[in-house]
């Protein structure tokens, strides 16, 4: 049983593959697999994975049919042995030789379900980067209050919105019989909802392991899409139903800015996605009451009085505000 299970989904991302790959192979901790998950890439994402395969015993390939990323996901997961599980998107990679060591000195010292650490944005055209995660408090983190830790996250920015901003114990996972809703974008919403509502104990390594590429052409990720906001609103949905969701404010207001994010992704939609959209939003907008936060409040009223095609015009200096905090 490895440490680690790094779970890599692939789709036609060929430029980009081996870089990713090679961020994980040259970790100076080596106990770790590498399940590196071809969703049908149509180019030649999937030699490469075999090539890469041939040459470390510690790599696994699967070809499958293209299902989408949750789909993908959902397979490396099922084949994971590790005591920890880890996303790497195929485009991004670690961008430190250290960073497994260092995640796994935390696992060492307090043994904990989960443990965030820090990324750069770095943008695919320029090469420009930026540190867009980190500043964790590790005093706060250390006390061991989930509650005042969610807070913290939130506060400072710091919630975890990907599945890759982590490592997890496998254990975890299996016990809550989680894994990735199939068919939806905006999946990482209610799997990191899911881990942090169960999760016992939550760590950080408070330095920039990952780097996550924004604006690259054909991106999975870019765009709005009415099957991202089904995606968030599935998260907030889920979310609202726990019965015993009270104690832990941090994830109620992280979902409210979720929502925020929704109504933004809303206006760019066309007229038929707007409708089809529209439904999920109404259903869920209770979430900005319940985050007891003046601004989420207001924002509750006015789409409850006007609908949301105002205010989803405000919500970029409304996400400007909160994200400050």
């Amino acid at each position: 049983m490895p440490q680690f299970s790094i779970i890599v989904p692939i789709y036609n991302v060929e430029n980009y593959l081996e870089r990713c790959i090679g961020s994980l192979l040259c970790q100076s901790y080596r106990d770790f697999e590498i399940l590196l998950i071809d969703d049908g890439s149509p180019d030649s994402s999937g030699d490469i994975c075999d090539r890469y395969a041939k040459e470390d015993c510690r790599v696994k390939v699967i070809h499958k049919t293209n299902g989408g990323l949750s789909s993908a996901r959902n397979v490396g997961l099922d084949m994971a042995r590790g005591k920890y599980v880890m996303f790497v998107d195929s485009d991004d990679y670690l961008n430190t030789p250290d960073a497994l060591q260092a995640i796994n000195e935390r696992i060492k010292q307090r043994s904990e379900d989960i443990i965030l650490f820090g990324c750069k944005n770095e943008n695919a055209s320029t090469s420009i980067s930026y540190i867009s995660r980190g500043g964790y408090d590790i005093g706060i983190i250390d006390r061991g209050d989930k509650s005042t830790t969610l807070l913290h996250l939130y506060d400072t920015n710091n919630f975890p919105g990907s599945a890759w901003i982590m490592a997890v114990r496998r254990q975890l996972i299996e016990d809550i019989h989680l894994r990735f809703v199939i068919g939806e974008t905006g999946e990482d919403y209610y799997w990191n909802e899911n881990l942090l509502y169960h999760a016992e104990s939550i760590g950080a390594v408070d330095l920039p392991l990952y780097t996550y590429v924004i604006g690259r052409p054909n991106s999975i990720t870019s765009g709005s899409s009415v099957s991202g906001i089904r995606g968030m609103m599935h998260a907030v949905s889920d979310w609202r139903s726990k019965p015993d969701r009270e104690g832990f404010t941090g994830i109620t207001r992280f979902l409210a800015r979720t929502y925020a994010i929704s109504l933004m992704a809303w206006s760019n939609l066309d007229k038929k996605g707007k409708k089809e959209a529209l439904p999920l939003l109404q259903a869920n907008k209770a979430i900005l009451k319940e985050a007891n936060m003046a601004i989420y409040i207001i924002l509750y009223h006015i789409i409850s009085l006007l609908g949301p095609a105002i205010p989803a015009k405000l919500t970029g200096w409304l996400y400007s505000i909160v994200s400050r905090r």
